[in-house]
């Protein structure tokens, strides 16, 4: 599991959990699909902990203890119509494994929405 926090937009019922991915150094790092995928299995996996009632094993006074109760809570109450897995990746890096190799110079978001990742 890795998580680095999440937002429930309750207008629209729309749960997002997100993680990063910082490469420090200040030469262009590669990011394959492998290091992606691995990155989104690890959100849905504490997605699903969460609904297996995880909180009940942390610590009150944490933030995942926060975090793992309230996405509990908001699936119990079917408050729930959309999720979004989204990883932030922050540095120069290229983005392997995809039909084209991709320069990116600073920032972007990688988000999972039903299945389908979009940069």
């Amino acid at each position: 599991m890795e998580v680095e926090g999440y937002d429930y937009d309750e207008e629209r019922n729309i749960l997002s959990i997100l993680t990063h991915k910082f490469f420090q150094e200040d030469e262009m790092q590669t990011l394959t699909k492998s290091i992606i995928d691995t990155k989104f299995k690890r959100l849905e996996g504490f997605y699903e902990k969460c609904l297996d009632e995880l909180y009940i094993n942390l610590e009150e006074t944490s933030e995942a203890y926060s975090m793992a109760y309230n996405i509990y809570r908001y699936s119990i109450e079917n408050k729930i119509d959309k999720i979004r897995f989204s990883i932030y990746v922050f540095n120069k890096i290229l983005l392997m494994d995809s039909p084209k190799t991709i320069f990116i110079p600073n920032s972007f978001l990688l988000r999972k929405i039903d299945n389908i990742v979009e940069l």
